[in-house]
This record gives C-alpha cells, sequence and structure tokens, in this order.
C-alpha cells in the first residue's frame, strides 16, 4: 500500500513539473552542449550532426517532453513583426488559391503579433511589379515573400532587399543566384518532364502533338523551365516525335487564336497531343474544335476543371498551390520568432489530376 502511495506521489509530482516547466530549445542546446542551431537540424532532421550527439539531443528531448511553446515565445520578446508579401494578382485566377493560403496562415499567426501586408501586381504590366515593391519597401518589413515574375525587373528588386538586409523568401519560381533564405514551390523542370511523360504514354510510339505557349509568359521562369522539362524528356529517352509550336501573342482575340489552332490542327491530321505549358489550358482547349485529342496543362483552376471534367483535357498537374501560400507565411514566422532557419527549398508535390481524382484533390487541402 505504502509503495503504491509513493508511485502515485512521483507520478504527480512528474505532472506538475511538466506543467510549471517548459524547455526551450536553448534549455535543451545547454545540457547537450551544442548550438541552437544543431538542435534545429535534429528537430527538423536536415542531417548533418553527428549519429552521437543526435542521440543525446533525441533523448533529452524525450526526457524533457520537449514542444516548442509558441506562446511563451512570442511572450518574451513581446515584439510585433511586420511580413509583406508580393504577389501577382487574381487577373490569372490560379493566384487566388496560394492568396487564400496566405490569407489563412495570416489570420493563424496574428495572435503571436504578427500583421502580413498583400501587395499585388499584373503578371501583364512590369510597372506595377515596381510601383508595389516600392510601396511594399516603405513598409519596413520584417520579413518579404515575394513571387519574382519578372526575371530581369527581380535582379534590382533583390538588389535592393538584400541591401536592407531584409531575409525573403522566393514563391512558385525558383531563381538561382541569390540569397533567398528559401524557395517555396514546385520543382518547374521536373514537371515539365513528367508532361512529356504523360503525353509521350497518351500518344503512343513517335508521338506528334503540338505545343502551345503565351507570348505574355515568356518572362515566366517556372513556365520557361516546365517546356525545357517537357523537351528535354523526349531527347533523354531519345523518342523520335514530330512536333509544332505556337505563341499566342495576345489573349484578347479569341476568334483569331482558334482560327489560328484549328488550321494548325488541320494542316497537320496526324497531331495526337496537344501541351500547354501553364494554367491557360482550359481557354486553350474551349478553342479546340478536334476530338480526341491528348491534351496536358497545369493547375487546378475552375475553368481547367471544367475542360478536364468533360473530357476535353486528359491531365492536368498540380503544385498544391494554396500549400505554397500558407507554408511561406509559418515558415517566415518561425524564422522571425524563433530563430528557426527555413529548408534552402520547399518542394511542392507534383500531383496529376484526372477526371475520376480531381474532386478529391482539390478538397485535400492540408492546412
Amino acid at each position: 500500500m505504502f509503495a503504491h502511495i509513493l508511485i502515485l506521489i512521483e507520478i504527480i509530482i512528474t505532472t506538475f513539473k511538466k506543467l510549471i516547466f517548459t524547455m526551450t530549445i536553448k534549455d535543451i542546446a545547454a545540457l547537450a552542449k551544442v548550438s541552437t542551431g544543431t538542435i534545429d537540424r535534429v528537430i527538423h532532421g536536415r542531417g548533418g550532426v553527428s549519429k552521437k550527439k543526435e542521440k543525446i539531443i533525441n533523448d533529452l528531448i524525450k526526457k524533457y517532453d520537449f514542444k516548442r511553446n509558441l506562446v511563451a515565445s512570442v511572450l518574451a520578446k513581446k515584439k510585433e513583426h511586420k511580413i509583406v508579401t508580393l504577389i501577382p494578382d487574381s487577373e490569372d485566377v490560379f493566384w487566388e488559391s496560394p492568396a487564400l493560403g496566405v490569407e489563412k496562415a495570416s489570420s493563424k499567426i496574428k495572435m503571436f503579433g504578427f500583421n502580413v501586408i498583400n501587395y499585388r501586381f499584373s503578371q501583364t504590366e512590369v510597372d506595377t511589379y515596381l510601383k508595389s515593391f516600392d510601396k511594399l519597401l516603405n513598409e519596413k518589413p520584417d520579413g518579404i515573400i515575394l513571387v519574382p515574375a519578372f526575371k530581369e525587373a527581380t535582379k534590382g528588386i533583390l538588389k535592393k532587399i538584400e541591401a536592407a538586409k531584409i531575409p525573403y523568401f522566393l514563391l512558385n519560381i525558383k531563381l538561382n543566384g541569390y540569397n533567398n533564405l528559401s524557395y517555396i514551390g514546385e520543382d518547374s523542370y521536373k514537371s515539365g518532364y513528367l508532361a512529356g511523360k504523360l503525353l509521350h504514354t497518351c500518344t503512343g510510339h513517335k508521338p506528334n502533338f503540338l505545343t502551345v505557349k503565351i507570348a505574355a509568359e515568356f518572362n515566366n521562369a517556372a513556365i520557361l523551365d516546365r517546356s525545357k522539362g517537357f523537351d528535354e524528356y523526349f531527347l533523354k529517352e531519345k523518342i523520335e516525335t514530330t512536333s509544332v509550336s505556337i505563341t499566342v501573342e495576345s489573349l484578347k482575340s479569341l476568334n483569331k487564336i482558334s482560327k489560328k489552332l484549328n488550321n494548325i490542327l488541320e494542316s497537320n491530321p496526324k497531331i495526337k497531343g496537344v501541351f500547354v505549358p501553364s494554367g491557360k489550358v482550359g481557354l486553350i482547349s474551349s478553342l479546340i474544335n478536334k476530338k480526341n485529342l491528348k491534351i496536358i496543362g497545369y493547375d487546378t483552376t475552375p475553368l481547367n476543371l471544367k475542360y478536364l471534367n468533360n473530357n476535353k483535357i486528359t491531365f492536368l498537374i498540380s503544385q498544391k498551390s494554396f500549400n505554397q501560400g500558407y507554408d511561406s507565411i509559418i515558415h517566415m514566422q518561425d524564422f522571425l520568432m524563433n530563430n528557426v532557419n527555413p529548408e534552402i527549398e520547399y518542394l511542392s508535390p507534383i500531383e496529376i489530376v484526372t477526371k475520376e481524382n480531381a474532386e478529391f484533390i482539390t478538397k485535400n487541402y492540408r492546412k
């Protein structure tokens, strides 16, 4: 009986200690005799830590039931943070999805003293991009998340950000050679490579296909990388192809575009597939008269899903854009508030969307 009472007392004391004592990363680091950065690498499985040290750290985490306490952290620092985003406007409906992700994450971190301010620009007008950035910089932000839609203009923008020593993430479009803390988005080259494989599978031996590009998207590094990946699939796999490429100069005259597309398809009756390396695939497919084509493009926008569901589009490739927006805010918050360095890149899963699974994928928002 006495032994049972002692065990009960020990359980109560242990529980009480857990309630009143919260371990921090600094506490764990001090006990393990390592830096807080090493603790962070172990917690997030980033490697670069010896197995011996990793075991010591994991044992301490388990022993003290360590959980990062966000509320305690923000109350201790008593500092407000400002994050600004620079994302294309909803002229292209694709951007509604990451914007919703940003909005949801913003509401979640508001209680920790974070204010998220959003700026928009037109993907077809570089002046709107530059003007929005100037306004953004005047906010004197603690962190910046931007979509580098215009490659040349972005050089000057990132130079100013780095001169001001403001941490920043690149979202959706990856650019190399800069000092961004992280990139969050798809591997555009691999998604293009996948599109090539899908079209090859659909159209069979020696595929004959049409590629449709939009002139206004030539500055978009992600779309250029998709096109490169698509072309290199056939080169690397040594697959003989016959292809025709068309550039749509403007989306304002849909009748002219339709006539041009259908003339090409009539002149090349052996074309079995169409590749559109952007989210405009729904619009393009709506302008094509020929039936039984295998059409592949990107993004689960309402128009694209409409033509996927009526069998005009064969496959869409999705990149979980909602999660990109959401995660960018959460990772920036973690960096600013907890000094947790993000991964160099967070690559979105590349999903193949069909008529049969579209409903489940579009509803499967992780947040």
